[in-house]
């Protein structure tokens, strides 16, 4: 939502979010707005799986080739295959990276060869992009240890999780049930 992504914005002015579009009339439960006259958009094609990306690929490079600023500071999330295509273009700038999984886990325990060529494709690209960002922010530390980044000016472990005050107790509530024997 709009909340997540102004984290981000820090002493920028506006942010540029480089994401799949798809038109809809029906959109899915729980979805929020995210606009914001800060907050700007680079579409890309929508696409679903291995074969659509394939099919959408060099649509997508053309798209960021051309959206792309060419004075901007980038912050790649991770694991994501918009920012392994992003990273294409970055790779003599400096750039950031925000670690927010593991693919090593998320494909581990699927027996087809699609994931395990996922796991070992996105495992080795998350591996290269963190270590070669200036930046690196981490949603825990087994995350930090995994994907290290060199840069000089430091990592840092932050949670993702908002809070609002709104989901704060203002006092302290008791629950009374007992366990089943």
């Amino acid at each position: 939502n709009r909340d997540y992504f102004l984290q981000f914005l820090g002493g920028f002015q506006s942010i540029v979010i480089v994401a799949r579009v798809c038109l809809t009339s029906n959109l899915p439960k729980n979805s929020s707005r995210v606009d914001s006259n800060k907050i700007a958009f680079i579409p890309l094609p929508d696409w679903l799986g291995p074969i659509s990306f394939m099919k959408n690929y060099y649509m997508t490079l053309s798209i960021l080739k051309k959206e792309l600023p060419e004075s901007a500071a980038y912050l790649l999330t991770m694991p994501s295959i918009i920012s392994i295509t992003l990273y294409k273009f970055l790779r003599k700038q400096p750039y950031a990276v925000h670690v927010v999984g593991d693919p090593e886990q998320s494909f581990s325990g699927r027996t087809s060869l699609f994931f395990y060529f996922s796991k070992i494709f996105f495992t080795f690209w998350q591996k290269k992009i963190c270590d070669r960002s200036v930046v690196a922010i981490y949603v825990a530390e087994s995350l930090k240890n995994l994907y290290p980044s060199q840069a000089k000016t430091g990592s840092i472990v932050v949670s993702d999780i908002i809070i609002n005050r709104k989901d704060i107790l203002k006092r302290i509530k008791r629950f009374n049930f007992k366990l089943k024997q």
